[in-house]
């Protein structure tokens, strides 16, 4: 929620049960001012609240040049002291995804977090065996096979320079005798086999060095082939600061929207709220193609580009939320007489993005525990075939079994109808006859 406009749009956060209070909106917009002057941002926007079980946090952000990648998040206890956030690293990112208690209101306080999960297969360590055999038998094979072609190598240049060597000192027809021509042939040869194994005994050192010491690549540190693997993090140690951190770059990351041409992307890279957005027509409104991620863009830069007809660079370089998985993680509402649209995160429970249709009052407000909801592939259309196929077997095995009671009951019927008829015929007769 943009500072300009919290006064206007703050009641489109009464459809969502969030009510602000007079006392905290002012000391809000006082605040808010001051540190936009101190910190020299162009705009500041109110984030939310992260709801502790001592003292909530109540976070903003601002920027000064690019609205995606150059905003700085500030929280605070009390709305007046602002402190900057840290950037979260993999490390914080990766525990507090595995944290499950409720943030205290301590930003120094340390938590000792271990990974409860279930090991992994018995299984994963006998295929991760059979993995390491055959690329052994892989690299084995290779070996040999540059072993081999090194030896050819060998033979053919050893030839080559004995054939070389004789042609050189080959001794002129008709001067001395055979005996002696023989002789110097034989010297030559022994010669030529000599220097050839004084040749090889120097190249095998190097050989040697060269299987202990592999190649490195240009930065002379790493061996070429080799990828780093980062090792897994199950357990160690969270500062509350750095999983507050950590917790509004995962929200943010997933949840933070922009109608389409809210935000537009200059020439010279920069991003920055476009000053010419006029808001949403209710027709365009009612595709979630028409909301984006308020974030950096993660498809594939033409993934717009074959969706919509007619796409523009500038306004539509942003992942849109339809290509969202689950697909049905998002819900809209219409308010006002279709005056507003209030979208909300089933992933999130707790935001909530507005837009003053036609007019470009939007924004966006997390008011929550920091905790993801688990449950969604419950709450969505996702295994409805599924139940369907079932309800229909369960219906068909129903009438199945519920035919044939019919039937007999039917059956009784037509039994006591013949008895009655001719326990009637009997009495008739025996008055005819009396």
């Amino acid at each position: 929620m943009d500072l300009k406009s919290l006064y206007s749009t703050v009641h489109w956060l009464e459809f969502s049960s969030f009510i602000f209070n007079s006392e905290y909106y002012t000391l809000l917009t006082n605040s808010l001012l001051i540190l936009q002057n101190e910190n020299h941002l162009k705009k500041v926007f109110f984030w939310g609240i992260i709801q502790c079980t001592e003292i909530d946090y109540y976070i903003v952000f601002g920027y000064k040049t690019d609205a995606i990648s150059d905003r700085k998040f500030f929280y605070s206890d009390d709305c007046q002291n602002w402190k900057l956030l840290p950037i979260p690293q993999r490390e914080h990112l990766i525990l507090t995804e595995l944290c499950t208690k409720p943030f205290k209101g301590d930003p120094g306080l340390v938590i000792e977090i271990v990974d409860d999960s279930p090991s992994e297969d018995l299984f994963a360590s006998e295929l991760k065996e059979d993995e390491q055999i055959e690329t052994k038998e892989l690299g084995s094979e290779q070996a040999d096979q540059k072993d081999k072609e090194e030896t050819r190598k060998s033979n053919q240049e050893k030839q080559d320079e004995v054939k070389n060597s004789i042609v050189e000192d080959k001794p002129v027809v008709g001067k001395g005798s055979k005996s002696e021509v023989g002789e110097a042939e034989l010297g030559n040869k022994s010669e030529a086999e000599k220097e050839a194994g004084e040749t090889k005994e120097d190249e095998k050192p190097d050989d040697n060095s060269n299987q202990n010491n592999p190649k490195l690549s240009q930065d002379e540190n790493k061996p070429i082939g080799t990828t780093e693997e980062l090792p897994p993090i199950t357990s160690g140690e969270l500062k509350e600061e750095d999983r507050l951190a950590a917790i509004i770059h995962i929200i943010s990351e997933e949840t933070s929207l922009a109608p389409r041409g809210g935000l537009f992307k200059q020439t010279d890279g920069f991003t920055i709220h476009s000053k010419a957005f006029e808001g949403l027509q209710l027709e365009d409104a009612d595709e979630l193609c028409s909301f984006q991620h308020y974030r950096r863009p993660q498809q594939d830069w033409n993934c717009n580009l074959m969706s919509r007809t007619d796409y523009n660079y500038a306004i539509d370089f942003l992942d849109t939320i339809d290509k969202d998985i689950p697909s049905d993680c998002w819900t809209a509402q219409l308010v006002e007489g279709d005056r507003a649209i209030i979208l909300r995160n089933l992933h999130w429970p707790g935001f909530s993005f507005f837009h003053h249709l036609t007019t470009p009052e939007h924004g966006f407000v997390y008011i929550g525990a920091g905790q993801r909801n688990l449950d969604i592939p419950f709450m969505t259309q996702i295994y409805a075939p599924i139940i369907k196929e079932k309800s229909s077997l369960a219906v068909s095995v129903k009438t199945s079994e519920e035919k044939p009671t019919v039937e007999f009951k039917e059956d009784e019927e037509d039994m006591n109808i013949t008895e009655r008829e001719s326990s009637k015929e009997i009495k008739d007769k025996i008055n005819t006859s009396a």
